[in-house]
Formats: C-alpha cells, structure tokens, sequence
C-alpha cells in the first residue's frame, strides 16, 4: 500500500541546479523552484492546491531544449496559481526558441497554465508560449522569443527610397554638367565673335 502515500508539499520544494528528480503522488501547497538546466518528472497524480507557485529559473539557457524542464507522467488536472519564468541576471532571454518548458502525457490544462504565466526580468523581450501536440499524446509547453521582424513593407519603402535618392544624385550629376557644357560653348561662341 506504500503507492498510496502522498507527499504534501506545505512551503517550497527547490530543485537545485543540474538535477534529475522524480517525485510520486505530490500535492502542491507552496512554491516550487526549478532551474532550466535541471529536470523533475512527476509520476502518479500530481495536484495543485489553491495557492501553489511554480518558478522556472533561467540562468543556463540554451537557445533550445528538446527535453522537458517538467514532465507529467501521469492525468493532470489541475494548475497552480501562478506559474513564473523568471530570468537570472546572466541569462539570455531573447535567444529561446521552441523550449520545451513542460510535457505531459495527459496534460489537458496546458491552455490555462498559458493564462497562469508570468515573466520576472525578462527585459523588452516579448515571448510566444504554446502547447504543442505531438507524437504518442504527448503535449508539451514551449517557449520562444519573439525576433523582433522587420517589416516587410518598411523594407520596401527604404529601398525605393535608396533608389529615388540615386536617381536624384544623378540627375543632378547630369544637369551640373550640361550646365558646364552649355556655359563652356556660350564661352567659346563668344570668343570667336
């Protein structure tokens, strides 16, 4: 009967820097901690109460990340309070694309942990969060940055503006010297007289 245990989690659970963890049978009361370079699976049921906290910390990111930070082995329900990116003084948060923040088998509330997200120092850098569904039923919770695209209608204003200024320079190239040409005949003209 030792499945039947359940770990409640009243205060905080900090996953340190570069761990693999597996938990079973967890109820999440307080705040969990994890970095971007660690990975926590949840195996059994896992619950959110009504005022738990979930902080992935980056502070090694990488630019992708194909395995999750957070896997669900297991049906989930439920969704914390609040669930925080929160970027490291030294971390790049304008370089992320398609990182897998979460993945779950039966992961049906991926859309409302997208309305839980918050972002602590991410700077000016916008972000794209989804969930992606993928082979074997999987769904997981990516995260990119969003480059900032030039767009495509400025692009084509600043080129036929290059091209209108040329033009002009040459124009005005071409009048200065039929000017010359002019003033240099009229002065040859008028010393044969």
């Amino acid at each position: 009967k030792e499945d039947n245990a359940r770990i409640i989690v009243k205060e905080n659970i900090n996953i340190s820097s570069l761990s693999k963890v597996i938990l079973t049978n967890v109820q999440l009361k307080g705040q969990m901690n994890i970095y971007d370079d660690s990975l926590l699976t949840f195996k059994k049921e896992t619950i959110f109460d009504k005022e738990p906290t979930v902080n992935v910390i980056f502070k090694n990111s990488k630019e992708t990340r194909q395995q999750p930070i957070i896997r669900f082995d297991d049906v989930l329900n439920s969704t914390p309070d609040k669930f925080l990116i929160t970027f490291d003084n030294k971390a790049k948060s304008s370089d992320l694309t398609n990182y897998v923040i979460i993945e779950g088998t039966n992961y049906k509330t991926c859309l409302t942990w997208i309305d839980k997200l918050q972002f602590i120092n991410k700077g000016k850098t916008k972000f794209e969060s989804k969930c992606e569904y993928v082979d074997g039923g999987l769904t997981h919770f990516v995260l990119s940055s969003k480059k900032n695209k030039p767009n495509i209608g400025l692009i084509i204003g600043i080129v036929i503006g290059c091209i209108a200024v040329i033009v002009i320079i040459i124009l005005v190239i071409i009048i200065i010297k039929q000017r010359k040409k002019n003033v240099e005949i009229e002065h040859n003209d008028s010393e044969f007289e």
